[in-house]
Order: structure tokens, then C-alpha cells, then sequence
């Protein structure tokens, strides 16, 4: 775990900083530190899609997510990775963090922050993605 810190650290990625600094001194635990790898050919275009249906709403949520979903997609066009594991991490918060890694060169291909909408409640939700 102390590689990938490392890795998140050196990233230059937005979160880089909150996600490390959650992981290393708060109570978060990864959920599959031995997950299996998969092949991230198509992974640029499925988070392109989803850049763009983000870009629909206006919300604080949305604008942070598509800012992490865009630096995900630009790593992967700039890299091309092969192989990707996806670290998840959950803590006392309400919300999680993926940590996409090329498998080949242990870089980190970007770092999201989700929110399930099935740990969160109705008002919540709608709170989270509603333009304030």
C-alpha cells in the first residue's frame, strides 16, 4: 500500500492529495488491495460518455466528478495502457475513492470520487446533484 501512496503522491492529479492524506490517516480501508486486472482498451471512450453526460448538470458533485473523469480519460489517451486495477477505497465519509492503476508501470491513471446513491439517503441524493 505504501507504493501506491507513493504513486498517488506523484500523480500530479487533483485529488492526489485529499486521497492520500484520507488513506494514510483516517479510517479507510481498500476493498480489494488484490483485485484483477482487466483490459483498459475501450476504458477511454466509456469514461468519455460519461464525461459527457456529466457535463449536463451544474451541481458541485458533478462539476468535481467530470473534473476527475476528464483527467482519467486524457491519462489514458496519453498513456494507452494495456492492463488497469481499480482500487476502492471507503471510510467514514459518504463518499469513496477509485484509484485507476496501469498495472504495467503502477502510474496512477486517475483517482475519482463517488458517492453510492444506495448509501446515501433520497434527500441526499437529490441534494448532491441538484444546481444550487
Amino acid at each position: 500500500m505504501q507504493a501506491l501512496v507513493k504513486n498517488i503522491n506523484i500523480s500530479n492529479l487533483k485529488l492526489a492529495g485529499e486521497v492520500c492524506n484520507a488513506i494514510t490517516h483516517a479510517n479507510w480501508q481498500c476493498d480489494n488491495p488484490d483485485a484483477a486486472s482487466f483490459d483498459c482498451s475501450h476504458l477511454a471512450l466509456v469514461y468519455e460518455g460519461r464525461s459527457e453526460h456529466l457535463s449536463i448538470n451544474k451541481s458541485e458533485h458533478a462539476i468535481q466528478l467530470r473534473e476527475s473523469v476528464n483527467e482519467l480519460v486524457i491519462s489514458l489517451k496519453e498513456q494507452n495502457p494495456r492492463k488497469c486495477v481499480f482500487y476502492h477505497f471507503t471510510g467514514p465519509e459518504e463518499f469513496d475513492y477509485q484509484v485507476i492503476v496501469d498495472t504495467e508501470r503502477n502510474s496512477v491513471l486517475g483517482i475519482l470520487k463517488t458517492v453510492s446513491k444506495l448509501e446515501v439517503s433520497d434527500e441526499r441524493w437529490a441534494e448532491l446533484w441538484s444546481e444550487q
